[in-house]
């Protein structure tokens, strides 16, 4: 099946949407890998919040 695609473009729109107003590619694929990568940051900053 195709969910394992459609997934990820879901998540490259996502990036698109976050890093809107950044035009170079690499501030894209690093909002790419900061919503992949399911990073916990309240591990070093208790204040952060996790997205919606």
């Amino acid at each position: 099946t195709n969910g394992f695609l459609e997934a990820l473009n879901g998540l490259f729109q996502s990036a698109k949407r976050r890093a809107r107003g950044f035009t170079r590619f690499t501030t894209i694929r690093t909002v790419i890998f900061l919503i992949a990568g399911k990073l916990d940051f309240a591990v070093i900053n208790p204040h952060a919040r996790q997205p919606t």
